[in-house]
Order: structure tokens, then C-alpha cells, then sequence
């Protein structure tokens, strides 16, 4: 219990009520009592006092548990806690998420609020119940009741910690630790913190690092939004082109389209994010192709690795990546390959490709490679600060073998040079970059 002084000024009338003594505050209801005097003041300047006591009940205003989210309603609430071993009750929580996922209870629109503390994760999870509509109250939502203050730790060998093979999921303001901090061999996790194989999957306030592989990854379906997660220091032991960020091959799917659905400008959407320190680091050998901020890759499926569409089935909707700032990565900040149909705006990206095993001399920071109208719009980029080794071939933009591409309002700039920074073999876009891009210097 909490004691504060409280001091109560009633003016009016001429009446003046005040008291200075200690009030007990609680976190209920409680009733106090404090010594007060009153007095009145009449037209002539006379003064009457009396004294007494002043009774005051204090009602405290709701605690907070659990965070306020605009994309989500919770109508039941289920609970996991660090020391849980019970039925997902507040008072008996859950022990994990993957007693959650297993227990037969959970249905859309229900809310699964971890408590602060290390929940160890010791083998590769598989989620396998979700929600049924793309609706506020459509998902299953996993949730820290303290934003970022549940921490899911890989502490056993394993290939992706997670695995959402549900659709409409919601991970949301959890720390996922991969566990390769201060590792370079035998990495705890070797492939993905978070991979969802479902769709309508969102990614929502998380933090998450360390992971041997990728960060937040998407295969196969459609509807994602990564909104809001920070991500660092993965890809570092993956060699299947992994980065902070990753969509890979998506497609249509088929389900029961809701109002939020059909009113939908973009399916997939990368947004609010922050990456950096990603990089295929333990790698061996100088081949380095990844580690990325954030890539979306081979939308036009010409990989043909999609198990559920025909290859060369191009994916037919538009996806957005906005807002995100990356820096410090070995790979690109934000990479568009191999893809198409996608917005590309309002992003900060500096001092990236910073990998010296990266392969060849394409090292843009925005970066759209092999794809198909592509626009790239109002973001502000930057070279690497060096010029040591390929970090001189780095660029704050770059545009090779892509057909469509728009670019205009981006401010682009080489700091070794003071120059505008854009690597292209469209001699089209070239001439006209300087007028479209008119921030930074003159192409050298």
C-alpha cells in the first residue's frame, strides 16, 4: 500500500475546504479518513471555522494487463505463466504455448496473455489450432501481458523455434531469442524464430533475435502483416538465403472471404519495422547471397518451390512495405526479388551490404532485382560509410534486370562521395532518376 498526501481544494460560495494529511492509497476500494476545516467568508469579511473529519473512499483505476491492440478483440482471455502447469485459467495458467495450442480449448477471437519471465523452448513448436475469419474478433492471438516482457528462449537444439501451420494467428509484443547470442558454431536454432505456414498471419510489436536462421518468415499462403517487430542479429548460420524478414513464393489462397478482405488494398504488408545486424556471418566460403533487413522474394514463383500452385503461378495481389528503418545489415536493407505487384515507400535504410562475402558487385540498399513493376517511392537511403573492399561497389539504391519499375521522391546519397547513389543497367531510369529523385547530389 501506497500513502500519498492529498490535498482537497473546494472553492465556492465562499467555502474553502483543505486538508493536508496522509490518504492511503490501495489497489481497491478503500475508504480513508483525514482531519479537515472548513470556513466561510461573509460580505464583511468575517470568518467562521469548523472542523471535523472528512471521509474519502478511493476507487483506483483499472490496472492495465494486458496490452490495447486496434487490430484484434479478445472475447475470452486464456493465460500462461513461466511457473504454469494448469487448465489456461488466470489463476491456473498454462505452462507454454504449446500446452495452449494442444489443449482442445482454444477457438477465433480468443487471447492467450503471457506473463512476464523466460519461457525455455527446448525443441521446435508446431501450432496447429487458429482462428476462422479475418475479423477483429477472427484470430487466436498469442500475447505478452507486458509488451516484450514474455521471453520465448531456445535452449535446446532445434530448427525453427516456431512453426504457425494454423491460419489467422497473432503473435503479438513477445521477445523470441533464438539463443545463438555469442555462438559461432553448433547454433541452438538453426533455421527460423518464427515461421508461419498458414495464412492470414500476423506479426505484431515483436522482438525478436539471434536466430540461426531467419527472423519472422512467411511460405507458400497470402495475407501477412509484419507490423511493428524489431529484429536483429539473425541469418548468421543459415545457408538457405535467409534474412531478418521473409516472404517467400506466396499465392492465392482459397477461404471465406470477409469485409476486411474484399476492402483490402494490399494482402501482404511489412510495415513500422526495424532490422538491422543481420548477416550470413558463419557462412563458409565467399558466397554469400543474403541476410537481409527485409526481403520478398520470388513472387513470381519462377523457383517453382511452392508445393501448392504450378510453378511460374505468379502471385496476383499488391503488398506493401512501408515505414521500416534498417541499417547494419550484411545483406541488403530492403530486397524486392524476383517479384512483383509491390510498393516500396517511406522506408530509412543506411549503411547496409555490408558483407564482405556477399557475391559480386550488386549491393544496393533498395535493392529490386529480376522483377516486374515495382514502385519505390518517397524513402530516404544511404550508401556504407566505406569503401574498403566490395563495400565500394555498395549503393543506396539499385535496380537490375526489372521491367516497370517507378521510381520518384526517394533521397538517395553516397557519404564517401557526397553524391546521388543509384546502380542501374536501365539506361531509361538512369537519365531520369536525377529528375524523379531530385534529393542528394548528381549521379557520379
Amino acid at each position: 500500500m501506497r500513502t500519498s498526501v492529498l490535498r482537497v481544494l473546494l472553492s465556492g460560495a465562499g467555502v474553502l475546504l483543505s486538508s493536508t494529511s496522509p490518504i492511503a492509497l490501495a489497489q481497491t476500494p478503500t475508504s480513508s479518513q483525514a482531519p479537515v476545516s472548513a470556513c466561510t467568508i461573509a460580505s464583511n469579511g468575517d470568518k467562521a471555522c469548523l472542523s471535523g473529519t472528512l471521509t474519502i473512499t478511493l476507487t483506483p483505476a483499472p490496472v492495465a494487463t494486458t496490452p490495447a491492440s486496434t487490430s484484434y478483440v479478445c472475447l475470452r482471455n486464456w493465460y500462461i505463466a513461466p511457473t504454469g502447469g494448469g487448465l489456461g485459467t488466470q489463476a491456473s495458467p498454462w505452462p507454454s504455448i504449446s500446452a495452449a495450442d494442444t489443449s482442445g480449448k482454444l477457438a477465433a477471437g480468443d487471447c492467450v496473455n503471457l506473463a512476464s519471465g523466460t519461457y525455455p523452448i527446448t525443441a521446435n513448436n508446431y501450432l496447429a489450432h487458429g482462428g476462422n475469419a479475418n475479423s477483429v474478433s477472427g484470430y487466436v492471438v498469442y500475447r505478452s501481458s507486458i509488451p516484450r516482457g514474455a521471453k520465448l528462449k531456445a535452449t535446446g537444439s532445434m530448427y525453427n523455434m516456431f512453426n504457425v501451420n494454423a491460419d489467422y494467428v497473432i503473435f503479438d509484443g513477445l521477445e523470441l531469442d533464438g539463443g545463438t547470442g555469442g555462438q559461432v558454431a553448433s547454433p541452438t536454432t538453426g533455421g527460423s524464430c518464427l515461421e508461419f505456414d498458414g495464412h492470414h498471419a500476423q506479426a505484431l510489436n515483436n522482438l525478436v533475435h539471434d536466430c540461426g536462421g531467419g527472423g519472422i518468415t512467411a511460405v507458400y499462403k497470402d495475407w501477412y502483416w509484419f507490423i511493428g517487430n524489431t529484429v536483429h542479429d539473425c541469418a548468421k548460420f543459415n545457408g538457405y538465403q535467409t534474412s531478418a524478414i521473409s516472404i517467400y513464393e506466396p499465392a492465392k489462397v482459397t477461404f471465406t472471404a470477409t469485409a476486411a478482405d474484399t476492402a483490402a488494398i494490399y494482402h501482404i504488408q511489412v510495415n513500422n519495422n526495424n532490422t538491422y545486424a543481420n548477416a550470413e556471418t558463419y557462412l563458409p566460403g565467399t558466397n554469400h547471397t543474403d541476410g537481409n533487413g527485409i526481403i520478398l522474394d520470388d513472387f513470381l514463383n519462377t523457383q517453382g518451390n511452392n508445393p501448392n500452385v504450378p510453378a511460374g503461378t505468379v502471385y496476383p495481389y499488391k503488398s506493401l512495405v512501408s515505414a521500416n528503418t534498417s541499417h547494419d545489415n550484411g545483406g541488403r536493407a530492403i530486397h524486392i526479388f524476383s517479384s512483383t505487384g509491390i510498393t516500396v515507400t517511406a522506408n530509412t535504410t543506411y549503411n547496409n551490404v555490408l558483407d564482405q562475402s556477399l557475391l559480386g558487385q550488386e549491393r544496393g540498399g533498395l535493392s529490386v532485382v529480376n522483377s516486374t513493376n515495382i514502385t519505390v517511392t518517397n524513402n530516404k537511403s544511404s550508401a556504407p560509410t566505406s569503401a574498403s573492399g566490395l563495400l565500394q561497389y555498395g549503393s543506396a539504391a539499385m535496380d537490375m534486370r526489372s521491367t516497370g519499375s517507378v521510381w520518384t521522391g526517394n533521397a538517395t546519397l553516397d557519404p564517401r562521395s557526397g553524391t546521388r547513389s543509384l546502380k542501374t543497367d536501365n539506361t531509361i531510369l538512369a537519365s531520369s532518376f536525377p529528375t524523379n529523385n531530385p534529393l542528394g547530389g548528381p549521379l557520379p
